[in-house]
């Protein structure tokens, strides 16, 4: 099954579409959709498995959490009593959180590796699913290419000490003390990633709408990538998320230049994506938002606070989004600018808003 006929599913009547967790007769889409994916698998191992790194893709309605001692201790190769129960715990909780958008967990085995799970998403809606397994591809690259120099060490320390019995809470403390600016980078590179994945979700659903040839494919994914995004950035609003979730700028320039320069940049010689190509251009796209470190640190504090009054005081959003460019502060905020725009697209080209 080709990127082209998992669009077309969308015209399809929603109940052939229903996807059998109950260990009932499974449908059509959800089988076209993990050999979908499994063929791309396939592909992408390589970009991560190696000496260093191994990851493992579970399809939830496929793995019974009742039995997952066997992978926790012949896959992933993890003996130790308190890794065994707390990479377990976190194992059920991941596969029920990832059940329809997906979710990506790491540990460190004891054969010396680091093993990242990759929980993929089954949503019943062909687009959205492909779009979100695909955001979750660009977090397991992160869990191996996003500053592994600085990471790498503090999670082998993170380990030691969970093997320790340390809590979670006095863990968080000791790499406060122990690592210089462990928050600052903690959030900036959150920030990054986020951006990231949502960019890199974007770009692959892109990519494979211009090599179909069709017109009315790529403007179909373009409005539905720019929608999702646009979307997201109502996030800002909640003081909770604030800009994590702000990838509209990137996915805007993303999108123009894979529309009007083609989709051969991002491919290997054979024709499919190269991952690591893919990787590096998205990751730089997130830098290229330009926000400030300061700006991404202190959002809570100055657009969220603000966000949440303006809201008070102007619940009918439009009349929200037209006022705050009055504001003083919307001058000097990129990150209140982009969230207008994107906003104002989401708005305007959403019939259910």
């Amino acid at each position: 099954m080709e990127f082209a006929e998992i669009a077309e599913l969308k015209l399809q009547k929603p109940e052939t579409l229903q996807v059998g967790l109950d260990g009932g007769d499974e449908t059509p889409f959800l089988s076209w959709l993990r050999k979908y994916i499994i063929e791309r698998i396939s592909h992408f191992f390589p970009y991560i498995n190696d000496d260093k790194c191994h990851v493992h893709f579970l399809f939830p309605e496929k793995f019974n959490v009742d039995k997952n001692t066997n992978f926790v201790t012949k896959v992933l190769k993890i003996h130790h009593p308190l890794r065994q129960k707390r990479v377990s715990a976190d194992l059920t909780a991941a596969l029920s959180a990832g059940k329809e958008y997906g979710n990506v967990m790491s540990v460190l085995g004891e054969d010396n590796k680091k093993h990242i799970i990759a929980v993929l998403g089954c949503l019943t809606d062909p687009l959205p699913a492909l779009y979100y397994n695909m955001h979750i591809m660009f977090q397991v690259m992160q869990q191996k290419y996003l500053y592994p120099e600085y990471f790498e060490n503090i999670e082998r320390q993170v380990w030691m000490w969970r093997d320790k019995g340390v809590t979670e809470e006095r863990i968080s403390a000791m790499l406060k003390a122990t690592n210089f600016n462990y928050e600052k980078v903690r959030k900036i590179t959150s920030f990054y990633s986020d951006v990231q994945a949502f960019a890199g979700a974007a770009a692959y659903l892109m990519i494979k709408a211009v090599q179909s040839g069709r017109k009315d494919l790529i403007e179909q994914t373009e409005k539905f990538v720019l929608l999702k995004t646009a979307g997201l950035s109502e996030n800002l609003l909640n003081v909770q998320h604030c800009v994590l979730n702000c990838a509209y700028p990137a996915v805007k320039n993303l999108v123009g230049q894979i529309k009007n320069h083609g989709a051969a940049a991002y491919l290997d010689p054979q024709g499919w994506v190269d991952w690591k190509k893919l990787y590096d251009y998205t990751l730089s796209e997130a830098k290229n938002i330009d926000y400030s470190p300061h700006a991404i640190m202190d959002v809570r504090q100055n657009e969220g606070k603000l966000l949440q009054v303006m809201v008070k005081q102007y619940p009918e959003r439009r009349q929200m989004l037209n006022i705050l460019p009055w504001c003083p502060e919307y001058k000097n905020s990129k990150i209140l600018q982009d969230f207008v725009e994107a906003q104002k697209f989401y708005l305007n080209n959403n019939h259910q808003a």
